[in-house]
């Protein structure tokens, strides 16, 4: 369940990190195949893939502003509050609130083809840190490019 409860959240932001994903007409996520592996604290991983259309790519070359609108709208699905939002160069930095959760996550992109999520989450005085890898490994299937 714990799983569970760690891929969804980063499954969630993965998806809108594609919204966060230019400030200077870089491209830091491609369209394609994207395979994430999620890493929890006690060691389980999962992974998984899904495509990244070109109309996430749309989304993905908006401003920062934009970015940050696209961020809060898809975490608030899973009843989480944005409370901090920095997009520079290669790296987004945030933090949220879901429940009496704040998780603090820095993103670094590797161009294009790759990025690397750490996420740091603190509940009743424990830390939690989980480590999501993803990476792009083709075109979609079936004309979904």
């Amino acid at each position: 369940m714990m799983l569970l409860k760690t891929t969804v959240i980063p499954t969630v932001l993965c998806i809108t990190l594609g919204a966060a994903t230019t400030l200077h007409a870089q491209e830091r996520m491609r369209t394609g195949i994207w395979e994430s592996t999620v890493t929890a604290a006690s060691g389980q991983s999962a992974t998984h893939s899904s495509c990244f259309k070109p109309e996430d790519a749309a989304k993905s070359n908006g401003p920062a502003a934009a970015a940050r609108a696209e961020t809060e709208k898809a975490i608030s699905k899973s009843g989480c509050t944005l409370k901090d939002f920095n997009l520079d160069s290669n790296t987004l930095t945030l933090t949220m609130v879901c429940g009496g959760t704040a998780t603090h996550q820095e993103t670094k992109f590797h161009g294009g083809d790759s990025f690397e999520t750490t996420m740091t989450s603190t509940v009743g005085g424990v830390t939690k840190v989980t480590q999501i890898k993803s990476r792009r490994t083709g075109d979609c299937k079936g004309g979904a490019e």
